[in-house]
């Protein structure tokens, strides 16, 4: 039996990833193309160490991971590819679990493209997990009870300026301007089509 769960919250998400020993499954909505992924922390007591990520190569889904890349929150929130990297940085697993960071920090949008399943085991530690609250939230409960490093939170969406009131704007009492920010395209639109995730 497998205690698989959806997870569903954005922030939770987040956690999750970073809890230090993650194990998830990403799946298109669209194709059902599906990747299966672990996110690690490096071992050190330095606060800017890295998470290594490593996707599922292989039909051994407990040593058949190999390493892809490096993840630096918050200076960066993609897969950054290094000298022992076994995965292309343009491969479809590294493109959706990139768009997917970049998703969750960014603020491009809710996470209606793809599902997020954790593999029944514990994000921090990695043991099975069987309360249904740890299974809820993808950490057990002496996990969930420590301090763990804090999780790169997700850049806040910026709100549309609003010029100051008219009577504060100009003396000649016209209406108060709104100013949008200009929108970011998104460069990735057209290159995660393989998991089903374009716009």
């Amino acid at each position: 039996m497998t205690n698989r769960k959806q997870l569903h919250d954005e922030q939770q998400i987040i956690d999750f990833i970073y809890s230090g020993n993650a194990t998830f499954t990403l799946v298109s909505i669209k194709t059902g193309t599906r990747f299966t992924y672990k996110v690690a922390r490096a071992k050190g007591d330095s606060a800017d160490r890295p998470w290594f990520a490593m996707v599922l190569t292989s039909g051994d889904n407990e040593s058949g991971y190999s390493y892809a890349g490096c993840i630096f929150p918050p200076k960066n929130h993609v897969v950054v590819s290094t000298k022992k990297s076994k995965v292309r940085a343009d491969a479809p697993s590294m493109k959706g679990l990139s768009w997917l960071l970049n998703r969750l920090h960014v603020g491009n949008g809710p996470l209606d493209k793809v599902e997020f399943w954790h593999e029944g085991k514990c994000g921090a530690c990695g043991r099975k997990l069987t309360v249904p609250e740890s299974i809820d939230l993808g950490l057990g409960p002496v996990c969930a009870g420590r301090a763990h490093a804090p999780s790169p939170k997700p850049v806040p969406k910026p709100e549309p300026k609003q010029a100051e009131t008219a009577t504060e704007a100009s003396e000649d009492t016209q209406a108060p301007v709104v100013v949008a920010e200009p929108v970011a395209q998104d460069s990735t639109v057209d290159i995660y089509e393989q998991m089903g995730l374009g716009l």
